[in-house]
């Protein structure tokens, strides 16, 4: 029989092939050949990518074999709650014992359906219903229990024993009909079967490594690859799956799915002025892929230094498309951002790795490139000194002391009050002002040494800012709870005995230690980051293009030449330092020279 697309119409094959699915379930001596048909048929129909005939013949075979393989559940009163697998005639899985397909497909004798069930353990029960005598049961049990011995007696030996092992091939038609852009229904009926046979627990390794072989596929497929990629996330869903996977080097090649699709894109943003919305639907697919896989603690310990490179180079690659940009470009891009985060907070010695691999992140891009390093050496700042981050709302509470009820009349009924709100700052005396009007203390109002506030058991002087008391004095004991004032008359019951704070300047007496706070910066003599710096302030011959990327370089050097072994290092005269500086501010001084909004007097100085 052949089958063409020429030649095949809808109409005359759409009422044959229901033909065909009804009478399969039919149980009479003609129901092996009738599947036979129905394999043959979709063996031949899978290479035909057609809609008329994915629909008409390969989507009905698959129907077939999806009933066959996974039958639906028993709607009779009797078996209703009974699983299907107890109401078979043999035990299914229960052995290594296979049929052959392609022999049974010739019609091999010896590859027939009751050859092969002859060699299946029986349920119990003998064909008129009755149980077997005790001595039946001893003969059957002493049969299949010396004949094991033996196969594992030959196995030993190195002599592989009939059946052979079943093993998933990279069958090339289930990889066209779990991608065919012919229709959904097929896709899923393809997913549908490949579950059913993961369902088997001596099954599933394979089936999970067979379906990793065709992750390739996600980048031609796109969107109709959707149905492969929710089965593949469902089955990898446990953890010791994605361990499991982790081990047999699917991070790396998945890493390396995302690099060429990222690849790609750059290729045709360079080359094309059109996009297609769809466009990073595959890259954002991947990298979710990947993102599930470092969720796993054990994985994104072993495996963060070998992936981290590819992620920060995703990530920056991504943040120069343009023409290509899409929604899924963004979500894409957030997303490495998101593992980029996670994956770089570690101990001390991952962080000095991440540094590395951010420098030679940066040597890979050319020195006219002045947008895509300054991501990286942002980052190398927040590391090497963590600014602070400002706080823009906070709350308070003003409570009169106990101990003074009799003394203070009224009460602040708007606890907690809110930062933002006219007279909670910006300093401390606008605070004691604001309690003097609305508890009608007029007498204390002009008086600063006749009121005292207290936060953490500590008198605060009324000159220091209100948010600088809230971050240094309430949050190391209490962040996130609203800061707590007491208020009080001074010398009313006697001297104070709490410590006063004057200043909350960040040094104290004895001066800070720079090598310690800077100390992160001495990575950057080490792995060639001073070097590359140099390099990249000698490339910037624009002023107005580069001085984004020449004021982050210009801060990072600050911080640097904190370090000592970064200083010695500078002044070696193979680095070429001080030409390198003098031709930067030459730059910033004809800038300033040239337009006054340029911006080049700040640099300068």
């Amino acid at each position: 029989m052949e089958i063409s697309s020429g030649s095949i119409q809808a109409s005359s094959l759409q009422y044959e092939m229901l033909l065909l699915t009804d009478s399969i379930s039919k149980e009479d001596s003609c129901w092996e050949l009738r599947l036979r048909c129905a394999l043959s048929l979709f063996l031949m129909a899978v290479n035909i990518k057609t809609p008329v005939v994915v629909e008409n013949i390969t989507l009905m075979c698959l129907r077939i074999l999806q009933k066959l393989i996974k039958p639906p559940a028993p709607t009779s009163k009797k078996n209703k709650d009974t699983p299907v697998d107890s109401l078979t005639t043999v035990k299914p899985y229960s052995n290594e014992i296979h049929a052959q397909a392609q022999l049974w497909l010739k019609r091999d004798p010896k590859a027939s359906y009751e050859v092969w069930k002859k060699c299946l353990l029986a349920r119990g029960l003998e064909a008129n219903g009755k149980s077997p005598s005790r001595t039946e049961l001893r003969h059957l049990y002493l049969t299949e229990k010396y004949a094991w011995k033996w196969k594992q007696f030959m196995n030993k030996r190195g002599k592989r024993t009939c059946p052979l092992d079943l093993k998933l091939g990279h069958n090339n038609w289930l990889r066209q009909v779990l991608f065919t852009p012919a229709t959904q229904a097929a896709r899923q009926a393809a997913c549908t079967i490949v579950e059913a046979l993961a369902t088997i627990p001596s099954r599933k390794q394979q089936v999970l490594d067979l379906l990793t072989s065709y992750l390739d596929e996600l980048c031609v497929a796109g969107e109709c690859a959707a149905e492969y990629l929710a089965l593949y996330q469902k089955l990898i869903k446990p953890a010791r799956w994605k361990v499991y996977l982790a081990a047999r080097g699917v991070l790396p090649y998945v890493g390396n799915l995302i690099t060429k699709e990222i690849a790609r894109l750059l290729a045709l943003e360079e080359a094309t002025l059109s996009t297609d919305l769809q466009q990073g639907y595959a890259l954002k697919s991947i990298t979710g892929l990947l993102s599930s896989f470092v969720e796993v603690e054990s994985i994104k310990r072993h495996f963060k230094s070998r992936l981290v490179g590819t992620v920060l180079n995703g990530y920056l690659c991504l943040r120069k498309l343009v023409v290509q940009r899409t929604k899924l470009i963004d979500e894409t891009q957030d997303m490495l951002l998101e593992m980029l985060e996670d994956m770089t907070t570690g101990t001390e010695s991952e962080t000095k790795a991440f540094m590395a691999v951010c420098i030679e992140t940066a040597k890979r891009y050319s020195l006219d490139d002045y947008r895509t390093p300054v991501f990286i050496f942002e980052r190398l700042c927040s590391i090497i000194y963590p600014e602070e981050n400002e706080v823009t709302e906070f709350f308070v509470t003003l409570e009169k002391d106990p101990q003074q009820e009799d003394f203070l009349q009224g009460r602040m009924p708007g606890n907690p009050y809110s930062s933002n709100e006219p007279g909670i700052g910006p300093l401390m005396r606008d605070i004691k002002n604001k309690i003097c009007q609305d508890c009608d203390l007029v007498a204390l109002l002009e008086d600063d040494s006749g009121m005292e506030l207290l936060v953490n058991n500590k008198i605060i002087s009324l000159d220091l800012p209100v948010a600088e008391v809230y971050k240094k004095v309430w949050c190391p004991t209490n962040e996130g709870e609203p800061m707590r004032i007491i208020y009080r008359m001074r010398g009313l019951l006697g001297d104070a005995t709490e410590e006063f704070i004057e200043s909350l300047d960040s040094t104290t007496d004895e001066e800070e230690d720079e090598e310690e706070v800077y100390k992160m910066a001495g990575v950057m003599a080490q792995c060639g980051g001073l070097g590359c710096m140099l390099n990249r302030l000698t490339g910037i011959k624009d002023f107005k293009q580069g001085r984004h990327l020449l004021t982050v370089l210009l801060k990072l050097f600050s911080y640097c030449v904190k370090v000592k072994v970064n200083r010695q290092q500078l002044v070696k005269m193979e680095m070429n330092t001080l030409n390198v500086m003098l031709g930067t501010l030459n730059l910033a001084l004809v800038a300033e020279q040239e337009s006054k909004d340029s911006g080049g007097a700040a640099v300068a100085e």
